[in-house]
């Protein structure tokens, strides 16, 4: 006979109220509040912010207010004297919203200046070696990279852009991070081109061989040849990219 597990009793929002009337709270223990100036952190803009502060270091001031005004107030009510664990339990979820909806005003915001070319981005290709340097991400390719700034990342086509920092376009001119010119290895070019393959087949879509070289240059570097790329394409790509004559609503 199969063995009954018991069951986790979860205690209502009432039986919390009557566990925590038992302990007297401790103002000590709340946390210090959140400002701006903590928010953005202490960033050197000479070598770039990190993703996760670029959204508070670029955004419009009543915006990073809110958002911190936000944060606050979801943590003072936790340590107040409430009505109810319920009260708070509905504060808590209307203030996640609103943070919710800041925080995708602000990344939106930042995204736009990204596009615009007011700000560039920077960060090192997972198709590079360890010892590489920072490449910066052109408008052309971002538009096909998510942004996950949590883990200050973008990903897409095949690729994972790590270690992202953001500059001001003005401040970025006179430093030297550009794509790696000269001569690019074999291996780093099979791996790419491996990626690019799963990433169009589970998209269902067939590259043209012009495309392919353009964005193996931005990957890997305006040293890949034309011929380089054209013999992976012959050695490695499914049949179905060899075929002549195919339509051209197949292409990417």
């Amino acid at each position: 006979m199969a063995r009954l597990l018991p069951i986790l009793h979860l205690p209502t929002p009432e039986e919390l109220d009557e566990m925590i009337a038992k302990y007297p709270r401790v103002p000590s223990l709340q946390p210090p509040p959140v400002t701006a100036s903590s928010l953005r952190g202490r960033e050197d803009p000479e070598v770039g912010i990190p993703l996760n502060h670029a959204r508070f270091w670029f955004g419009p001031d009543h915006l990073v207010e809110r958002y911190a005004e936000i944060k606050n107030s979801n943590t003072t009510s936790f340590f107040q004297p409430r009505t109810s664990t319920r009260e708070w339990l509905e504060t808590s979820e209307s203030n996640q919203r609103q943070l919710q909806s800041v925080t995708e005003r602000l990344e939106s915001f930042l995204f736009d200046q990204l596009l615009s070319g007011e700000l560039v981005i920077t960060g090192f290709s997972s198709h590079d070696a360890l010892d590489a340097k920072p490449i910066r991400v052109t408008t052309e390719r971002l538009r096909t990279l998510d942004l996950d700034f949590a883990k200050c990342e973008a990903v897409g086509g095949g690729i994972t852009i790590s270690g992202i920092r953001v500059f001001k376009a003005t401040s970025f001119a006179e430093r030297k991070i550009e794509y790696i010119p000269g001569k690019v290895s074999r291996a780093r070019l099979v791996s790419w081109y491996k990626s690019w393959i799963a990433d169009h087949t589970a998209k269902g879509t067939i590259p043209s061989r012009h495309d392919e070289w353009i964005i193996a240059r931005k990957v890997c570097g305006d040293g890949v040849p034309r011929d380089a790329v054209r013999e992976l394409r012959r050695t490695l790509a499914p049949p179905e990219w060899k075929k002549q004559g195919r339509p051209r609503a197949n292409r990417a």
